[in-house]
């Protein structure tokens, strides 16, 4: 199992709302487990997944306890709030998307892996949150994209496109971390 400390300045919107994330707001670990293993830990405050199994709300909250689960956050705008309840967007992890997970404290998700028989992730204009179906590197990524990626952030690894390389940390997808993706027009990623 891999950890990565993240630190985010950005500002997200969302279908819910304004999703703000700072150094000093938001931080955690982004969490992230071989393929063949079947748990997954989550770190106590933010967690940044791509969960690769269509594990129910109901099944995440008895597994990492219900009054622990604060927050799940989806770049498709299903949204769990715990103050919410029953209003909440969210019902369950689905492919291709990542997640921001807060916790109040550390806890395991476990869960049978999925195979994808569909490979490709179409992409909004935008901000799109992400899980990766496989590695790809930033070249590939940018080969298939082209022009119309503009930010990739992920962990403590990004990749802008104005900054012409100065400060490009990114190096491609690992699977299964969760990815923030901006493009300025629909595309898609082929795995």
């Amino acid at each position: 199992m891999k950890k990565i400390s993240i630190s985010i300045l950005a500002l997200f919107v969302l279908n819910v709302g304004l999703f703000g994330a700072d150094s000093a707001g938001v931080s955690g670990t982004v969490t992230t487990l071989p393929l063949d293993q079947a748990s997954l830990k989550l770190e106590k405050d933010w967690n940044l997944i791509g969960v690769n199994a269509n594990l129910t709300l109901e099944e995440i909250k008895n597994q990492v306890g219900a009054d622990n689960l604060l927050i799940i956050t989806a770049g498709n705008g299903e949204n769990y709030k715990k103050i919410l309840g029953t209003h909440s967007r969210f019902k369950q992890f689905k492919d291709k998307v990542g997640y921001l997970v807060k916790l109040q404290k550390t806890a395991t998700l476990k869960f049978t892996p999925k195979t994808y028989q569909d490979r490709v992730i179409d992409l909004t204009k935008g901000w799109n949150l992400i899980n990766p179906l496989r590695d790809l590197s930033i070249a590939e990524i940018k080969q298939q994209l082209g022009d119309k990626l503009l930010v990739i952030s992920g962990g403590d690894k990004q990749y802008y496109k104005s900054t012409l390389g100065r400060h490009n940390r990114f190096v491609g997808f690992k699977e299964p971390y969760g990815y923030w993706v901006k493009v300025s027009a629909e595309s898609k990623l082929k795995f």
